[in-house]
């Protein structure tokens, strides 16, 4: 018997060696099946209120934030694997308002001496289209971020005014050098055209976070610069009397010219109300270095002797402060899980550019000699701003 296995060991040896390759080879022709796809990196959580997918195993819920009383948590927009920027447009309905703009004084009385029944004729001011572009992105360092806007506003407006019966029209803009020569300076009606351009340009750096659960602030610091155009043209007519046959026609045209930059400081605010509708309330302050390169006036008339007036004054210098508040109402929600937030917002904003009317008013008195004033009248916009926002 061991003689029998000693002969049959090399065999079984051998076949064990052909049966075990024989196996390795069927083995190797089975491919290892490829393992599931793995779910995204998660992103980072977006601030409440917030949408979820619970039917999406790769959008599980977000946890609860663990809050830090010393710490103000971020409230920014946090869209998932984002890009960290957003864009925004806004359709603008302003009215503009000047001080000292009023064309003149309608006299009801005749023309006697040391005799004025009258009331002042204002300019009529009215509302105007423009709008807003803006872009922004949020960065890494403590959740700040940073928004560039631009803001077009031009606006032309025009007043007209006649005498009451038996009445006249005193003229509140031109120059005693040519009125002086006119034994009388009542007219029959006068006309004010205002064309005011405004372009600025604004650039903020400013953080959004929690102030307590339903409140949300963002404080900020940056700069501002505008540049400001104004024309204004008076025309005041005269007929002869029992006539229309036009005896006058005097013309005041005054223009200034500015471009002014310089810090400002800024806050944001908004109340949550729930399923992303808010109240929000933001207010800004600055103070301009401003060059208004011109700042003239123009005066002529047709009645005999024909005179005329132009003086023009370059690069005055000074500050200039600006206020701007605005309050309204506004909603937003998170698109396709979270990869995109959109925002819609309506206000209602005032603002107020100091001394910004710079068109000379000259004393009236015969005797006077190059004596004149800039009015220094503020310049206010007030209206509505709508405004569609866009994170990704």
């Amino acid at each position: 018997m061991l003689n029998l296995l000693t002969k049959t060991k090399p065999w079984m040896v051998a076949s064990l060696i052909v049966a075990t390759s024989v196996f390795g080879q069927n083995n190797a022709s089975c491919p290892k099946p490829c393992p599931p796809k793995p779910c995204p990196k998660p992103c980072p959580q977006p601030c409440p209120p917030t949408q979820v997918c619970p039917t999406d195993p790769c959008c599980p819920v977000w946890p609860t934030p663990v809050l830090n009383a010393a710490y103000n948590y971020p409230a920014r927009i946090q869209t998932r694997c984002p890009w960290d920027f957003y864009a925004d447009a806004s359709f603008i309905f302003w009215q503009p308002l000047q001080e000292n703009m009023e064309l003149g004084m309608s006299d009801a009385a005749l023309t006697t001496t040391n005799s004025i029944d009258g009331s002042i004729i204002n300019s009529d001011f009215k509302f105007k289209p423009g709008f807003k572009l803006g872009v922004g992105g949020n960065f890494d360092y403590d959740n700040w971020d940073m928004h560039l806007e631009y803001t077009w506003f031009h606006s032309t407006t025009s007043t007209s005014a006649s005498a009451p019966e038996a009445g006249h029209i005193d003229p509140m803009w031109g120059s005693p050098f040519v009125n002086s020569t006119v034994t009388a300076q009542e007219y029959s009606s006068a006309k004010q055209s205002w064309a005011l351009k405004m372009d600025i340009l604004d650039l903020d750096l400013g953080r959004w976070h929690y102030v307590g659960t339903k409140f949300t602030v963002r404080p900020s610091f940056g700069l501002r610069a505008d540049w400001i155009r104004q024309n204004v043209t008076n025309t005041y007519e005269r007929a002869t009397d029992g006539a229309n046959v036009l005896a006058d026609v005097a013309t005041v045209k005054g223009k200034s010219r500015s471009w002014a930059i310089g810090p400002k400081v800024g806050l944001e605010s908004n109340w949550m109300i729930g399923s992303g509708f808010r109240f929000f309330g933001n207010g800004e302050a600055d103070i301009l270095f401003t060059d208004y390169t011109r700042a003239s006036v123009r005066d002529s008339r047709t009645e005999t002797p024909t005179e005329s007036f132009h003086v023009s004054q370059r690069k005055i210098y000074t500050l200039r402060p600006h206020l701007d508040l605005e309050m309204g109402f506004g909603w937003g929600t998170y698109l396709d899980c979270n990869n995109w937030y959109m925002d819609f917002a309506l206000g209602y904003g005032f603002q107020v550019f100091f001394n910004q009317n710079m068109f000379r008013h000259f004393n009236e008195g015969v005797n006077m000699i190059a004596n004149s004033t800039l009015s220094y009248g503020d310049l206010y916009v007030q209206g509505l701003t709508a405004t569609f926002r866009l994170d990704f």
